[in-house]
């Protein structure tokens, strides 16, 4: 019989490890999207320059907590003769395989959302106090500092100044405006970006061949797109595709049913039959998206979306966009018999409905009454046209100026 009830016959744990936590970076090369970051921690430690204090920001799931467990990991690395800490450690000593299972003693990570108050802040002042009892430096990771009550930070203030040799501090936020800037002062500052879409993508089909899953770079894309440069986010989106896909294969479709995103071809012919006036059209397209499970406020986003597309393919600057081949055609073909006044107005009239739709008592019935309204602005003369109408010669002339009665001169005149 198995000591461990809970292992397997090859003796590994059997509990399931979502993605987000088995592919957690170990070592910094294996960060994406953050080589500033990296760059000048590298150098600090090789250089023998190594700040007592760090806050690093950013979104959710770019690596705050993962880069503050590597950079604990290599402070306290034993792999090195002259006894310094490494840029690079080797996962194999005490210290880094403590601090990567956190059973860590030196190594605390504090949840400032759970632990706001002075008491908590003088608990760690007064063991800051005592050097470490296995580790090089006893590090202080405190995720969402943010939420920190002002007392608290006032508390931390002089510990975090000149805190004792063996103390390193490492804040962690998502909101950075909510740190005091007597606190900021006192650390050094690293912004952690957010994955770009095509970053993002390709991260997520390396981790799917790991899993012996293929997913299509549409897909990737997709899943990318709606993690909003969060890795964390992606992986997480990546865990529920597996699961969804069939034979192993993660299609566009299976994710924009998973996502609730409507199919790209059926918007693209909602704007144009909105952009010519087809009112019913446009309306059975609505309900029948509708009927299948496509929310409102999505078919909207994914309006506002398009409008900003073709506005750019309008003005020449596609080249920021990423557009499969599909796109780009409709794009083009719709900014060609398109002005941009239209689109503009397109874009503030979806925008505002967008806004009221989150107040709105039925989303669906808001919905259908902003298509109706913005079909007929295309049927409404522009200046433009106004202009294009009139025949050649000085267009000032053309254009009437109003009377102004002689006693309004007299009140206006200088």
């Amino acid at each position: 019989m198995r000591d461990n009830l809970f292992e397997n016959k090859d003796g590994e744990n059997s509990e399931y490890k979502v993605l987000a936590r088995k592919y957690r970076p170990k070592i910094f090369n294996d960060i994406i999207s953050q080589s500033h970051v990296t760059r000048i921690i590298k150098n600090s430690i090789e250089s023998d320059k190594i700040h007592h204090a760090y806050i690093l920001t950013g979104i959710r799931g770019v690596g705050k907590t993962t880069y503050a467990r590597i950079l604990s990991k290599a402070l306290n690395c034993t792999k090195n003769e002259n006894d310094k800490p490494t840029f690079e450690p080797c996962l194999i000593c005490k210290n880094c395989i403590s601090i990567e299972e956190s059973r860590h003693q030196d190594i605390l990570e504090i949840d400032a959302a759970s632990n706001t108050g002075v008491a908590d802040i003088r608990e760690i002042i007064e063991n800051a106090k005592y050097k470490p009892i296995m580790a090089r430096y006893k590090v202080y990771i405190i995720d969402e500092v943010h939420m920190l009550s002002n007392s608290a930070f006032n508390a931390l203030l002089k510990t975090l100044e000149e805190p004792p040799e063996h103390v390193k501090f490492i804040l962690a936020t998502t909101e950075i405006k909510k740190i005091p800037l007597t606190v900021m002062s006192r650390c050094q500052r690293f912004d952690l970006h957010r994955l770009t879409i095509e970053e993002l993508a390709n991260y997520l089909q390396n981790i799917a061949k790991k899993e012996g899953v293929e997913i299509k770079e549409r897909a990737s894309m997709l899943i990318s797109k709606a993690a909003g440069g969060s890795a964390r986010d992606g992986l997480s989106l990546l865990d529920q595709a597996i699961l969804t896909c069939k034979d192993s294969v993660i299609d566009l479709e299976s994710i924009t049913q998973m996502l609730g995103i409507v199919s790209l071809e059926y918007i693209y012919n909602l704007f144009d039959l909105i952009l010519t006036g087809k009112l019913n059209d446009a309306l059975n397209i609505v309900r029948d998206l509708y009927i299948k499970g496509a929310e409102p406020f999505m078919i909207l986003q994914e309006l506002i979306e398009i409008s900003y597309k073709i506005t750019l393919c309008k003005i020449g600057d596609a080249k920021n966009l990423i557009l499969s081949d599909f796109e780009l055609k409709k794009c083009n073909l719709i900014a060609e018999k398109t002005s941009i006044i239209i689109l503009t107005r397109f874009w503030q009239m979806f925008n505002k409905a967008l806004v009221d739709m989150k107040t709105s008592h039925n989303e669906m019935l808001s919905l259908e009454m902003t298509i109706i309204k913005v079909s007929h602005v295309n049927l409404t003369i522009t200046p433009e046209e106004i202009l294009e109408s009139l025949d050649g010669g000085d267009m000032s002339s053309k254009i009437t100026q109003p009377s102004i009665p002689q006693d309004v001169k007299k009140n206006f005149s200088i």
